[in-house]
């Protein structure tokens, strides 16, 4: 088939393909080449950039202490199923950006990152976030928002107006609609089969000639954005920061982080953490009122409070 028939295939697979159908996995696998020569926009990361990455505490008695802990995961058999961006035993690093919409990244990497927020329930987490710099400039696969979302912040604005300044063929921009509806697919946290597509499709992009792909983050509705890499280009292109402790309560609609514990100098490993300034930490009281100010009953709050209690064992 010539280049134009393989990409009108691709592109009527991306539109129907279901996960659960072997022929469409079949398919997907010899189409992928199509991808190759889309007129992309590559997204600058530039040196000094901060992203960040979240990982949960699972009990009150984990505690991270190295860079190792919280970057990306080194035990590739454990890695049993599928994310949006990796395959099942393929391990990838996943960082947010900060936005013009939200200021502070690691507010979109504890969001994206928690099962509570992703299935809408209530309750108390506990959060290690670590941020990196990027020690050079480089360049990411800029998926482009689709349609509906192109307005929901202003990278989202800038990356759909760079793949309409370069003029796209017809089905190119198809593609590109279809891409990036998969990719800011909000998808339950016991429904990651529903990954298949956008996984398969990061594994061929990033173990190409690309770096890494800059992606709208679902859990905060576009209005920050994602980026993953592959292991190696992740410790080629960025080196640990700091790093911080960090509550979650998600009660009905509401969702409140309070940062406790900070590492100032995350390159001097095992980290050491200290109280954050007192003018940035929300006592219990604080977090309450503020919780109540946005309508949440007494009730409530005594109840997600009862649930850092049995969690942290106080």
């Amino acid at each position: 088939m010539t280049i134009e028939e393989n990409r009108k295939e691709l592109l009527n697979l991306l539109r129907s393909f279901n996960c659960e159908i072997k022929d469409d996995k079949a398919r997907l696998n010899s189409l992928i080449p199509a991808l190759s020569g889309l007129k992309i926009v590559q997204y600058k990361i530039p040196k000094g950039m901060s992203i960040y990455r979240a990982r949960p505490h699972k009990t009150r008695n984990e505690v991270f202490s190295f860079e190792d802990q919280i970057s990306y995961r080194r035990d590739y058999f454990n890695i049993d199923i599928l994310g949006r961006c990796n395959i099942q035993q393929s391990s990838k690093f996943y960082g947010a950006v900060t936005s013009t919409e939200i200021k502070h990244g690691w507010m979109p990497a504890i969001v994206e990152t928690s099962k509570l927020y992703r299935d809408g329930k209530d309750g108390y987490e506990l959060y290690s976030i670590g941020k990196w710099k990027a020690k050079e400039d480089l360049y990411l696969y800029a998926i482009k928002p689709p349609k509906h979302k192109s307005n929901a912040s202003d990278l989202s604005k800038e990356l759909y107006g760079l793949y309409e300044d370069k003029k796209p063929e017809p089905i190119e921009n198809e593609i590109f609609e279809q891409l990036g509806k998969e990719f800011s697919k909000n998808v339950p946290s016991d429904q990651n089969e529903q990954y298949y597509l956008s996984a398969c499709l990061s594994e061929a992009i990033l173990n190409g000639s690309q770096i890494g792909i800059l992606y709208p983050s679902v859990q905060v509705e576009s209005k920050s954005y994602n980026i993953v890499m592959n292991p190696d280009k992740f410790d080629r292109y960025f080196e640990i920061d700091k790093v911080m402790v960090s509550e979650l309560f998600k009660v009905k609609k509401e969702v409140l982080v309070r940062n406790s514990d900070i590492c100032l100098n995350a390159k001097s490993q095992p980290f050491q953490f200290y109280r954050v300034e007192e003018r940035e930490y929300q006592p219990d009281d604080a977090v309450k009122n503020r919780l109540f100010k946005n309508g949440i009953s007494k009730g409530d709050i005594d109840w997600v409070f009862n649930e850092r209690k049995k969690f942290l064992g106080k």
